[in-house]
């Protein structure tokens, strides 16, 4: 996704990343936010704009989320597919409400691209 250069620091902030798992968790059916692990990763280029040089960042968030018991995995998956690849735009809407509400800053964002969940079983410990 990208993200205005000074706001990189909000999106990789313990806030940031605790709003990005709430706004995940409300695209999925039976998923709250403590199950959702977020990581976020940033990179930075200059971009031309009809008023000179910008500095534009690529935020990378990669996400886990851990399906508690009695919610089907596939449920999971259709969800995540329906609610953030298939929606980029209403799923970047609702992380932006989310990072307001979470940090108190107004936060640009544009999601990019969003790739087709998969879906690994563990085992669980005896």
């Amino acid at each position: 996704m990208k993200v205005p250069a000074n706001q990189v620091a909000t999106m990789t902030s313990d806030a940031g990343k605790n709003a990005l798992a709430t706004t995940i968790a409300s695209k999925i059916t039976g998923v709250s936010a403590s199950d959702v692990k977020v990581e976020v990763t940033s990179s930075r280029r200059l971009t031309e704009s009809p008023s000179g040089r910008r500095l534009q960042s690529n935020v990378q968030v990669d996400y886990t989320v851990s399906i508690p018991d009695g919610v089907d995995a596939t449920v999971v998956s259709s969800d995540i597919t329906t609610g953030i690849v298939n929606d980029k735009a209403g799923f970047a809407t609702a992380m932006a409400a989310d990072l307001q509400a979470e940090t108190g800053e107004t936060i640009t964002v544009e999601v990019t691209s969003a790739t087709t969940p998969t879906v690994q079983t563990e085992a669980q410990p005896a």
